[in-house]
């Protein structure tokens, strides 16, 4: 019986650093908000970059009233130009 210390464990389904794994393969995006850092899963829109597996945008708490223009970044961290 191996050791549990000694056992690999597998990334789970759906992660953004999964080995092999596109992170942009399930129908979810990860939203983030630059203020106050809060994340969330939510369902992709037409108008999500393909590629893209982070949005970052104000959040319903830290907009404060005013317009954003929301930030996407791939997998690995990178900003998408749109």
């Amino acid at each position: 019986m191996p050791n549990k210390t000694e056992a690999k464990s597998e990334p789970r389904s759906g992660s953004l650093h999964g080995a092999g794994r596109c992170a942009t393969s399930n129908r979810k995006i990860q939203l983030r908000c630059p203020e106050c850092r809060r994340t969330m899963m939510a369902k992709r829109e037409p108008e999500d970059p393909p590629g893209a597996a982070v949005m970052e945008d104000w959040c319903p708490e830290c907009v404060n009233g005013g317009f954003s223009d929301p930030r996407y970044f791939d997998a690995d961290g990178k900003e998408i130009a749109e």
